[in-house]
């Protein structure tokens, strides 16, 4: 299946245009269960036509290796149990000071502002005058020089931010210490060479969380050494979504909630996914007939 990613933050810079996901599904005594691939490009080895090659041979021998962090996803997927995960807490994705006002109005507990590297500053300033107590992440996604991330952090440490998410390619191997703005880290998880250079980074000082995408992580298996890690060293876990589609969604949430059920996640509403907004599954998990009948019934090319 594919869908149109609304032009909103990193999809605005044409990142990703548009998704693609293959589907699995067996069934069960309780009806058909379903899992669903949805690789990000540039995060990471993995991509669709590898997924679906996997999660096929998967099908013929359960046995077979799977080596696509999005195709064990998807697997994982297909042994939850059915019924609604547990509400979860989530920053509201904004881009101006009226959605922020708005946003905090409806008792949004944090906010969330993309970045695009040009005025930072001022778009940052914008929000803090329209949520003065709210809580604000922001998220530059690589776009700023490592070189200068330094000085943009020291431009940024008046404003109140609780973090910085992934100011700069490269960053995440060299903290080591504390910075004007903590950081969090998102895309730098799928490093290959990550185990090298984490253990200095959760004990630099400079990192208030990790970021963590199921489909790009592969899972809970993926995730749940992190999470181990993090709390270790006093980090928080956020578990975020990479723009796929609702079967993807709903997991993201069930799993958010069994390894941080307290945390604040990156799983509120975002404008980029529009395209599904008529599929509302409530934070259904892969399972709950309802949620799984509603998002099939639209799959297709959107």
């Amino acid at each position: 299946m594919s869908w149109t990613v609304a032009a909103t933050g990193a999809a605005g810079r044409g990142r990703w245009p548009t998704r693609r996901a293959a589907v699995i599904g067996v069934p069960g005594a309780r009806g058909w269960r379903w899992g669903e691939a949805a690789p990000l490009p540039g995060f990471g080895d993995d991509d669709l036509d590898r997924a679906t090659a996997e999660l096929a041979a998967w099908l013929d021998e359960p046995r077979a290796p799977l080596t696509s962090p999005s195709a064990r996803y998807a697997v994982e997927q297909l042994a939850r149990p059915p019924g609604p995960a547990p509400a979860l807490t989530a920053a509201v994705v904004v881009d101006d000071p009226a959605a922020a006002a708005a946003a905090v109005a409806a008792g949004a507990p944090a906010l969330k502002l993309k970045l695009d590297g040009h005025d930072d500053r001022a778009r940052v300033a914008a929000i803090r005058a329209a949520a003065p107590r709210a809580a604000l992440h922001a998220d530059a996604n690589q776009i700023w020089p490592l070189a200068e991330v330094g000085d943009r952090l020291a431009d940024l440490a008046d404003l109140g931010l609780a973090y910085v998410e992934e100011p700069a390619a490269g960053l995440a191997a060299r903290l080591r210490g504390p910075l004007a703005v903590p950081v969090a880290l998102d895309e730098s998880l799928a490093d290959p060479e990550r185990e090298r250079w984490l253990p200095a980074a959760l004990a630099s000082g400079a990192l208030a969380a990790l970021v963590c995408k199921p489909t790009v992580l592969g899972g809970r298996a993926g995730l749940a050494p992190l999470w181990a890690a993090a709390q270790a060293a006093g980090v928080a876990v956020s578990v975020s979504h990479a723009l796929e589609g609702p079967l993807a969604l709903a997991s993201h949430r069930a799993l958010a909630a069994a390894l941080a059920p307290t945390a604040l996640h990156g799983l509120g509403p975002h404008p980029a996914l529009a395209a599904w907004a008529p599929l509302t599954v409530d934070g259904a998990a892969v399972g709950d007939d309802d949620a799984v009948a509603a998002a099939l019934a639209t799959l297709g090319d959107r």
